[in-house]
């Protein structure tokens, strides 16, 4: 899993942070679940496994309604009690709308000193992990994210609140998958690849940051696309 952390000093940084023993875990989670039930289910005879469904079935109702009961709970919980900060108004401020801060890669925006000062004024946690660097335009952060295990690739686009860190919106296209690619921002347009190092078929995106992510074209590659795109925004071409 990682973390993104905002450092505050003369200058913005958005930077992700690796923990590792707890992504491998959540890697090898269903491996281990899959293992234990294997065992379980072979500690029992076959006439006592039949035995335990037949149980389960006369108490079907009990059964459905405690794990509704359960998933009710999670829901209300996640809804009303562990609530995030507030979405704070969109403003302009010094942007870094692409991997190394813009087309030249230079790594500096010439405004700022660089980001080793200062403190954390927060961290955004998913169970996700971040691959990618993030961009920020005025005071929200763009960044793409992996969702990768031994069943599941998928990825989302979150955008982010610089101010303090609420996830002012989140966007999953039709079947994107894990991501390495940073996006770009130009104007309106979000442009970001698709795929990491072994996938075999991936698509450029391009979204629209004012309409929360809706997703405007796709180009569909042969290949996995892990660099970061770059957008000239004056004769409208994406490069990458």
């Amino acid at each position: 899993m990682y973390e993104i952390f905002l450092t505050s000093s003369d200058s913005l940084a958005v930077v992700p942070v690796l923990i590792g023993p707890l992504q491998v875990l959540i890697a090898i989670l269903p491996a281990l679940i899959l293992s234990v039930f294997g065992a379980i289910i072979a500690m029992f005879k076959p006439k006592a496994i039949v035995t335990l469904f037949k149980l389960m079935w006369r108490q079907k109702i009990a059964l459905v309604l405690i794990v509704g009961g359960i998933a009710g709970s999670i829901y209300l919980v996640r809804t009303y009690v562990i609530t995030g900060p507030d979405v704070s108004k969109e403003v302009a401020g010094v942007d870094w709308p692409m991997f190394r801060g813009g087309m030249a890669r230079s790594g500096a925006n010439g405004t700022s000193k660089a980001p080793t000062t200062g403190g954390i004024n927060w961290s955004f946690k998913e169970v996700k992990t971040f691959y990618a660097s993030p961009a920020l335009v005025g005071n929200r952060v763009y960044i793409s994210s992996a969702d990768k295990g031994p069943m599941r690739d998928k990825g989302s686009i979150f955008c982010l609140d610089a101010d303090n860190g609420a996830v002012v919106w989140e966007k999953r296209p039709s079947g994107y998958l894990a991501t390495f690619s940073s996006p770009s921002i130009a104007g309106k347009y979000l442009v970001v690849g698709e795929g990491l190092h072994y996938t075999k078929t991936a698509r450029v995106i391009c979204m629209d940051i004012n309409q929360k992510g809706k997703v405007l074209w796709s180009y569909q590659t042969s290949s996995h696309v892990e660099s970061t795109p770059c957008i000239d925004f004056e004769n409208k071409r994406v490069y990458v």
